[in-house]
């Protein structure tokens, strides 16, 4: 797989220096050509008068006097060209937009290097081919500079060490030289080291499960968290902040979380009030942070954005001037949005705090791009409960048969990619070879089970692809019959509980198939076939194999019915059997079949061993299981029903008869 890198702008600017300088050579050549050979046209000493003078602004003179042939290339560039051009190599075009509004179908768009802040559409246009030009680094840029571009000036430091500025635009993301700064939250958490991954870093909620300290609606502080925080009952007394206004980001439902903002407090017990409705609640396992309110930022680097009079406030590093300092901020949700247009393809454009948006295609495909924090919560401008269709994030809605190949998507708030659509709307969608590392550090109000990667149709391909570092609870949910192969996924999962990294719901199940994969060091199952309990038949005909899977909280999960696992190798799990294999009081699994995997341990129980729970006869052969092999020590053939046949046609079978 690629080696991702972002190239920032200062390399771009040398790289452009170098092609204009090359690019005006050329230039004057094909001007010296076109005035000889149209002397008659133009006044021959105006024509040499032209020549003579070699510099950029004369270029659009004889720019006029060259056509673009149809069907060949449309050329952009973001630094010499002028939409009054025509779009050839040597004329090109200013921005993306103008060569889009000017081509036709089956067209090919050309950009040269360079840094371009649009926000393209493209609609009913099909075929098009949009890339970048041969060893160009082309990036659309969704963020802009708060001294240069918005031309607007800090205040001077109040006595808290904040600094005010009022933006003409709405931004809501903040970058320090291109590096996010850290939305005002309680209790602090970073970016630089990575805390806003570590649910440790969370405040934490009374009720428990054993006790009903409160019910939806509200949540009462379960006090000091030592090396956390002094607790929100204690902060509060302590620095007169008043929570109501301020948003809570809660994971109050296993793998779902919300964000609401607080509508009440009563400082006598520490509970707060919010609007359950929609909020995914059960009575466990409750975590939350506070965004959105001036009196927050106590760090440096933390910022918050008054949307109400565009004002934007700022803690900097060490004290320094904010208008000393590289400072932009997110003002864009997409550079390019497809819509309508079968066959689209954008090819080797990079994308920083923006991106890609398609609707309605089929057969468009996203190719070897990297994107850096392309996308974030509406949060920042105040927005708590955000719609989960209507996120601003990569997104492929009602498109079928695209192709997603060798991208990287790093740091957002909010999932990598998501594919929406009923399974006749969004199907045979692909997603390869590419990288997905820092995702989602609130995992709040996503679509579905809010999971890293979304698909809500069916038939799609996740393969050969790297996942790392990741906030919701399960990396994949993607829809009816997924095939998930030959990816590589660790250390995710950390900000929700249950969930597993590749989530597979009983109506998913039929024709879903995970193979090769190598899946470690996580905190969640390796991958899940689920079915409600007690109902027979649901949840069927999937098949695990060839999955390697180690230090995870269980392997292999496996309910419902008419399953094949095979081939796996799963050890070193946590608190949980390498494969549980669930037969729902004898309902279920019964028809589903293990065979030649290798484990520490197999049983019909979450965590309790196969001798209290066994495997149903019939159902498994060849298998290693250590509760089995390692039974009294013993290795010898005693006609019992779990055998495997070494390479020297040797029979060697182990454990009781009874299992």
């Amino acid at each position: 797989m690629a080696d991702f890198a972002f190239t920032f702008p200062s390399v771009v600017e040398a790289e452009r220096k170098h092609l204009l300088s090359q690019r005006k050579k050329a230039m004057s050549l094909i001007f010296l050509m076109i005035m000889l050979a149209q002397t008659s046209y133009i006044g021959a000493m105006e024509g040499w008068k032209y020549l003579d003078q070699t510099s950029e602004a004369n270029i659009g003179p004889g720019c006029d006097l060259i056509a673009r042939a149809s069907g060949t290339p449309i050329y952009v560039d973001s630094e010499i060209g002028s939409n009054d051009w025509n779009g050839t190599w040597s004329c090109p075009l200013a921005t993306l937009q103008e060569a889009i509004n000017v081509s036709s179908a089956n067209d090919e768009i050309i950009l040269a290097s360079g840094l371009y802040h649009e926000n393209v559409s493209i609609s009913n246009k099909d075929n098009l081919l949009i890339r970048a030009a041969d060893g160009a680094t082309v990036v659309f840029d969704g963020t802009r500079s708060i001294a240069e571009d918005m031309s607007v000036t800090w205040s001077a430091a109040d006595s808290d060490g904040i600094q005010e500025v009022t933006l003409p635009q709405d931004g809501w993301q903040l970058f320090l030289a291109y590096d996010e700064q850290v939305p005002a939250r309680w209790p602090n958490a970073g970016f630089d080291d990575e805390t806003v991954f570590n649910r440790s870093y969370w405040a934490e909620g009374t009720l428990t499960g054993s006790n009903n300290a409160y019910t939806i609606g509200w949540l009462t502080d379960a006090g000091p968290e030592a090396g956390v925080h002094s607790g929100l009952n204690e902060t509060v007394n302590a620095t007169g902040l008043d929570p109501v206004g301020a948003i809570a980001i809660m994971n109050l439902g296993s793998f779902r979380s919300n964000s609401r903002i607080i509508t009440d407090w009563n400082p006598n017990n520490g509970t707060f009030a919010y609007d359950g409705d929609g909020v995914g609640w059960k009575t466990k396992h409750h975590a939350y942070f506070l965004e959105g309110k001036r009196e927050l930022i106590d760090q440096d680097g933390e910022w918050w954005y008054n949307n109400t009079n565009n004002r934007l406030h700022y803690k900097t590093p060490s004290g320094q001037d904010a208008n000393d300092l590289d400072l932009r901020v997110k003002v864009q949700p997409f550079a390019i949005s497809v819509d309508g247009s079968d066959g689209v393809t954008i090819q080797g454009i990079d994308f920083f705090g923006t991106t890609v948006n398609f609707n309605n295609c089929d057969g468009c495909s996203f190719t070897n791009a990297t994107l850096e924090y392309p996308s974030t919560s509406k949060r920042g401008l105040g927005i708590a409960g955000e719609s989960e269709d209507d996120r601003w994030m990569t997104r492929f809605y009602r498109s079928t048969n695209s192709f997603i190949d060798n991208i990287s998507i790093t740091n957002t708030d909010g999932g990598a990619i998501e594919f929406q659509g009923s399974a006749g709307q969004s199907n045979n969608n692909t997603v390869n070879n590419s990288y997905f590392h820092a995702i989602d550090w609130s995992a709040a109000d996503q679509k579905g089970l809010m999971t890293t990667i979304y698909e809500g149709g069916r038939d799609m391909y996740f393969t050969n692809n790297t996942v790392h570092l990741t906030g919701a609870s399960s990396v994949l949910s993607i829809g009816d019959a997924p095939k998930v192969f030959h990816n590589e996924v660790w250390d995710v999962g950390h900000l929700q509980t249950d969930g597993a990294v590749v989530q597979i719901m009983q109506g998913e199940a039929p024709g879903a198939e995970v193979a090769y994969n190598w899946i470690h060091d996580i905190i969640k199952y390796g991958i899940r076939f689920d079915a409600p309990i007690g109902q027979a038949g649901e949840g069927r005909n999937g098949t695990m194999h060839h999955n390697v899977i180690w230090n995870a909280a269980g392997g292999l999960m496996v309910k419902g019915d008419y399953h094949d696992i095979h081939n796996n190798t799963v050890f070193n799990s946590t608190g949980k059997n390498d494969i549980i294999f669930l037969t729902d009081g004898g309902i279920n699994n019964k028809n589903s079949t293990l065979h030649r995997n290798a484990v520490d341990s197999l049983a019909d129980h979450r965590s309790d061993d196969v001798f209290a729970n066994p495997l149903p006869n019939g159902s498994h052969w060849s298998n290693w299981n250590g509760y089995l092999q390692g039974y009294d020590d013993m290795f010898e053939a005693r006609n019992q029903i779990s055998c495997v046949i070494y390479d020297n046609g040797s029979l060697y079978c182990w454990g009781r008869n009874d299992h």
